[in-house]
């Protein structure tokens, strides 16, 4: 059972972090081309390959830039923060 709740959870975050990412870029359309740009130059130098993956810079900061402002625990994405303002009015905390 604990094997399966790590694996949940594990799972869980990956999904969570990829889908803050992409809400942000979604928001952010002006960084769209740089990362763009960058990935097709190290893919077409090193290509799918760890060594490539790894001096993809500019990808690696906007990813940690998105979950240090809407991480999975901070609670700070716009839809999670509507989501629990409404939770709180419905129970009378607001």
């Amino acid at each position: 059972m604990k094997i399966m709740l790590t694996n949940f959870a594990a799972i869980h975050t990956t999904s969570v972090t990829l889908t803050n990412v992409l809400f942000d870029i979604a928001a952010r359309r002006e960084y769209v081309e740089p990362l763009r740009e960058e990935m097709e130059e190290v893919i077409r130098a090193h290509g799918w390959t760890k060594e490539g993956m790894g001096k993809m810079r500019k990808l690696d900061s906007f990813m940690k830039e998105s979950s240090r402002l809407s991480g999975v625990a901070t609670g700070e994405h716009p839809l999670y923060r509507g989501y629990f303002y409404m939770l709180l009015t419905r129970c009378g905390r607001f």
